[in-house]
Parts: C-alpha cells; structure tokens; sequence
C-alpha cells in the first residue's frame, strides 16, 4: 500500500500483478495530464465553466488515486493470508500491453507539454524493448521475436488511440 501512495501502480507491481500496474499508471497518469490542461484552460478563461471542468478532474485524480491506494492494500492483505496466488499472464499480453500503457503515458506527457511528436514514445519504449531481446539473448533469458512483435503491437496501438484524442481536442 505504500509503495502504491507513493507512485501509483507500484503497489500492484510489487503484488506481482504488473499489468494490473501499467494500467493504474496509465490511468493516474493521464488524470494528472488532465488536470493540468484543465487548470491551463482556466488560468486562460476564469469562466465557471473552466473552473467545474478543473475541478471535476481534480475529483477523478483522487478517485484514481483512492481507488489504487485500496487496491493495493486489499490485494497486499489477501496475498499475505494465502488467499490470493499470483496469477501468470500471457507473455505476449504483457509484452503488448506494458509498451501500450507506456506508450500512452509518454505521449500524454509529451503532449502536455506543447511537444508534437510521437518520437519521445517510440524511441523511449523500442529502445528497451530492443535492450530487453538482446538482455535475453546474452543469456538472461529467451530471445523471441514475437516478444518484439507484441511490444511494436502496443506501441503503435498507443499511438493509434493517442493520435485520436489529440485529434478530437
């Protein structure tokens, strides 16, 4: 529960549930971003409008953030009384599903930030999907190619969505 109330997701990452992580990472990611631009909108317009549209986001950060913090202390508590054993997932599914949430969370931030680019994202999340093969390959595991071929999957789904958002903005 701690880890998780200092960096959302780390709870869950520690729980052994790394999806689970990536997602709540993701989503407390993009609730910050959200907050931002909303309170960017209302520093440029004082309008009621501007200002409920902020605090209703402030409002879905803190749900985010309550909602990792309990599901990390109830999951911790349920892994320690033996009543929940880590699931496996798909290694394929996890390979896509980090790079998409990564993705997602470096373009957001990215964008955030009046950077136009998907190049942060791509170069950030090939490169250690890349080092992790070749990190496989000397010995430390298995080299597959369909490892790199989930991880480019969830890159370009991330940018595919992110590409829409921005577009419908």
């Amino acid at each position: 529960m701690i880890y998780s109330a200092a960096l959302p997701g780390a709870g869950q990452f520690y729980n052994e549930q790394k999806i689970k992580s990536a997602l709540v990472f993701s989503a407390n990611s993009w609730a910050v971003w959200n907050v931002y631009e909303k309170q960017k909108a209302f520093k440029l317009d004082n309008s009621t409008e501007n200002l409920e549209a902020r605090n209703g986001s402030v409002w879905l950060l803190a749900l985010f953030y309550g909602m990792n913090v309990l599901d990390a202390y109830v999951d911790a508590h349920l892994y320690e009384s033996g009543k929940r054993k880590p699931k496996k997932i798909n290694d394929k599914a996890q390979h896509f599903l980090t790079n998409f949430a990564s993705t997602m969370t470096v373009n957001y931030y990215s964008f955030a930030n009046q950077k136009t680019s998907f190049v942060p994202a791509i170069s950030l999340n090939s490169a250690a999907s890349i080092g992790k093969e070749i990190w496989d390959l000397n010995g430390h595991g298995n080299f597959e190619l369909a490892d790199l071929v989930a991880d480019f999957l969830g890159i370009g789904a991330g940018i595919w969505i992110t590409e829409r958002i921005v577009n419908a903005r």
